[in-house]
């Protein structure tokens, strides 16, 4: 069965860096997790690797800056 995976990053013994998803046995080294399908550790909403999310411990999407986006629409629909 395909699913998305959660991945968390971590270093083996030996330097190399990988990530290993949460949820089953599956391992990616980090020379190819770009383009990935991941599960978002923050809002669990699926989003694709890319090198700004591949440095994070626990890769996470632009959630927090969509929600602040939709405080400041709400702040400037009050004011409006």
């Amino acid at each position: 069965m395909i699913h998305v995976h959660k991945f968390k990053k971590f270093k083996f013994k030996n330097g190399t860096i990988a990530f290993r998803c949460v949820l089953c046995p599956t391992y990616v080294f980090q020379d190819n997790i770009i383009g990935y399908d991941c599960i978002c550790w923050r809002c669990g909403e699926t989003f694709k690797m890319t090198a700004k999310t591949m440095k994070l411990t626990k890769p996470h999407c632009d959630c927090n800056e969509k929600k602040q986006d939709m405080v400041l629409k709400k702040l400037l629909e009050k004011i409006i």
